[in-house]
């Protein structure tokens, strides 16, 4: 889709009036510490990246498969040097799931693990051997 906003802040005010159509709500606020400030992000794109995953039992299994595609590539680019610093991984990343699975659950601390328990609730047993 060619971009019509001429200005950042158009593309912003275009952003934001979609998002508010689509149900989501804008908040901002004052925290007591950078620290603080640091873990309302971190929660934050956690509650966007769940939100924007969840699958609907209606869903068809095309869609079902670009969701774990997309997670999947989510999670090998964010839990690069964590989980992945000495594996090879193959272009495809359907084809590293069982990899991706195990080491998230390994080396990801708990939001490896909830990423890897949200992917292996995605994919089901039938992709992802649960060790």
């Amino acid at each position: 889709m060619p971009s019509e906003d001429k200005t950042a802040a158009e593309r912003r005010r275009r952003q934001k009036a979609k998002r508010r159509r689509e149900g989501w709500d804008f908040v901002q606020t004052w925290v007591p510490s950078k620290a603080d400030g640091d873990s309302l992000r971190q929660r934050a794109a956690e509650m966007r990246q769940a939100s924007e995953l969840a699958v609907a039992d209606t869903g068809t299994a095309a869609s079902r498969q670009d969701q774990i595609r997309r997670l999947a590539e989510w999670a090998r680019q964010e839990f690069a040097t964590t989980c992945f610093w000495n594996v090879r991984l193959s272009a495809d990343v359907l084809d590293d799931l069982p990899i991706i699975f195990e080491r998230m659950r390994r080396y990801g601390g708990i939001r490896g693990w909830k990423t890897a328990s949200t992917l292996k609730r995605l994919a089901g047993d039938e992709m992802v051997k649960w060790h």
